[in-house]
Order: structure tokens, then C-alpha cells, then sequence
């Protein structure tokens, strides 16, 4: 085999081997939701920062789409839940992080099925939180 052919054929090789990876898009507010939120007359809110490595080894950030791995543009997905609910928050005028209610939110599971050639699959399972005072007025998985 030529020299020529060889190489085009060793660089397609370690391309195929070496595995490719996807980045999430970035969350933008939901205008439906923002507009519920500032409709529901609610106080301001504080939402609580994901500790540094959260889910970094969790189950919930192995996300896969035809064998190609499926990042959080946040670092993480616990990152990525927190980070749209201070958006949508924000786009309705009640996040104050001088706020005593204060949101804290947990991934709990997070799957996503993209093995169908034109359809895929995801499911999201998350802890919302709201403390206040040292006290938690809601507790419920969503």
C-alpha cells in the first residue's frame, strides 16, 4: 500500500476511535413560564449556588447521543437546572439574591434516549426546595 493511502486511512481511523462530543445548547428563558411567573404575584427568591463539583461523577451527567458524549455547557447538569431556573427567575423580576426564601434544587435523574434516527427520548427528574428562616416551606420532587 502506498504511503499516500496509508495516512488518509490511519487519520480516518483515529477520528472514528477517538470518539466525538456534543455540548447542550445554552438555556434560554421560557417566555410561557416567565409570564406565569410574574401573573402568580410571587415574592422575590434567592436560588441556591450548585456546590463545585455537583454531579461531576453522578449518573445524571452521563448523557449519550449515538455514542457520542452529551455535555452541560454549565460544567454540569445539576449546573444546567439551576442556572435555567435563575434565568427564568431573572426574566421575571424575582430573583434577589438578598432574598431570605432561597430555591435549592438536586438533579435526581436525567436520561436521554437519542439511539432513534429522527426521535429521541429524555427524561428529567429533580428536588425542589424553599427555605426560609431554617425552615422548608416545600419540598417535592418534580
Amino acid at each position: 500500500m502506498s504511503k499516500f493511502l496509508f495516512l488518509p486511512a490511519l487519520q480516518i481511523i483515529a477520528a472514528l476511535a477517538s470518539g466525538c462530543s456534543i455540548n447542550a445548547p445554552r438555556y434560554s428563558a421560557n417566555f410561557a413560564g416567565v409570564t406565569e411567573l410574574k401573573a402568580a404575584n410571587l415574592a422575590s427568591v434567592k436560588v441556591a449556588e450548585v456546590p463545585k463539583g455537583a454531579g461531576k461523577k453522578n449518573a445524571t451527567e452521563k448523557l449519550s447521543i449515538r455514542a457520542s458524549a452529551y455535555n452541560s455547557p454549565y460544567g454540569s447538569f445539576e449546573a444546567y437546572l439551576n442556572s435555567a431556573l435563575r434565568e427564568d427567575l431573572s426574566q421575571a423580576g424575582l430573583l434577589s439574591d438578598q432574598s431570605e426564601t432561597q430555591i435549592h434544587t438536586a438533579l435526581i435523574r436525567n436520561e436521554l434516549d437519542g439511539s432513534g434516527f429522527s426521535q429521541g427520548h429524555a427524561e428529567i427528574e429533580a428536588r425542589f426546595q424553599v427555605h426560609r428562616g431554617g425552615s422548608v416551606l416545600y419540598d417535592r420532587t418534580k
